[in-house]
């Protein structure tokens, strides 16, 4: 009789959701399977999709959220300063698009169009992210990660800062520059995990005055930051598995 379960059977017999308490219906791919290329070596075998995490999850927070997470990568791997594995992702934002002319009219991707606010000197375009849909997106990725690492759900009210946007403005750009010098002094030398680091990486701090940091780098430069801290009022922790 096997007596020892590793981290994964643990998860995938979890009886609730990593982000709420309703039952688990399916395993979320933390973050979403969507962001990784799908580009196989000559024996058949994902380059940038083994080894991907996963966590018990609630219709609500994995396959209702498909569209989130369509969202989310348009606006992570369509910019201009992603790496190679970002870059590659781009004809599946073409195909996107096109699945979204033919079944929604276009909805999808006007709505993008109507964040468009210009286009810069160097011919790039300039828009404006739908800050709380990409919040949402971050704090669930956040809240994955630390059920994932910690066997213990994160319920408690998150910040997000995004640090990886390129303004225009050369004020914000520095104002950026101080807060990512910030964050990567209180974060300190933890470990940055992930078994695709081109595309995804993450690590993970809890301090001894309650703070939780969590850091997370999509396509080799786009930071961002999600954090606790113990006076935001109305934090709610679960128990652990």
């Amino acid at each position: 009789m096997k007596l020892v379960l590793n981290r994964q059977e643990i998860l995938n017999n979890f009886p609730t959701c990593y982000c709420c308490d309703s039952k688990m219906t399916s395993m979320e791919h933390v973050p979403p399977k969507c962001i990784f290329p799908e580009d196989k070596d000559e024996a058949g075998n994902a380059i940038y999709r083994h080894e991907l995490i996963k966590v018990p999850s609630c219709d609500l927070h994995n396959s209702q959220k498909s569209r989130d997470d369509e969202y989310a990568l348009w606006m992570l791997s369509g910019l201009d300063s992603v790496n190679k594995c970002g870059q590659m992702l781009h004809e599946k934002l073409a195909r996107i698009a096109l699945r979204d002319h033919e079944e929604r009219e276009g909805r999808f991707v006007k709505r993008l169009l109507n964040q468009t606010l210009g286009v810069d000197a160097n011919g790039r375009v300039i828009a404006q992210q739908d800050g709380p849909r990409m919040t949402q997106f971050l704090e669930n990725c956040a809240r994955g990660l630390y059920f994932y690492e910690k066997m213990t759900k994160l319920l408690a009210p998150l910040r997000v800062t995004n640090i990886g946007n390129i303004f225009i403005d050369p004020a914000k750009t520095s104002e950026l520059e101080k807060r990512e010098q910030f964050f990567d002094s209180e974060m300190g030398a933890c470990e940055a995990k992930g078994a695709n680091p081109d595309v995804f990486q993450y690590s993970l701090a809890e301090k001894a005055n309650g703070i939780i940091l969590i850091r997370m780098v999509f396509y080799g430069t786009l930071k961002h930051w999600i954090f606790h801290h113990p006076n935001v009022r109305g934090q709610k922790f679960s128990s652990s598995i």
